[in-house]
């Protein structure tokens, strides 16, 4: 983790991608517990499975910033889909991806 004395621009490439990969983990972590518990106490409901969700939201789900999302889309690591200039997601591809990347 990236300690509060050491600032970014100081950080090698090396540095700064392990510790965005331990932060993007721990990250998902927390939210795989988390949508777990909501699984595991709700079944599948169609209005679930089909629930459409902003990046702002999504940003929610997962307890991240905007831009964490926006680089995750960038990465390909979360699908997304564009309608104008907004950005939306599907909120079984989200946990269904989140359940495939700790495979």
């Amino acid at each position: 983790m990236i300690t509060k004395s050491k600032r970014i621009i100081d950080l090698t490439s090396i540095e700064l991608t392990n510790a965005l990969l331990v932060e993007f983990q721990d990250a998902l972590q927390k939210s795989e517990e988390r949508l777990l518990k909501l699984i595991k106490g709700n079944e599948k409901t169609p209005e679930t499975e089909s629930k459409i969700l902003s990046i702002q939201e999504t940003a929610e789900l997962f307890n991240v910033t905007r831009a964490t999302i926006h680089d995750w889309m960038n990465k390909g690591i979360i699908k997304h889909y564009k309608k104008g200039n907004r950005t939306y997601f599907f909120h079984h591809e989200l946990i269904e991806g989140l359940k495939n990347s700790n495979k």
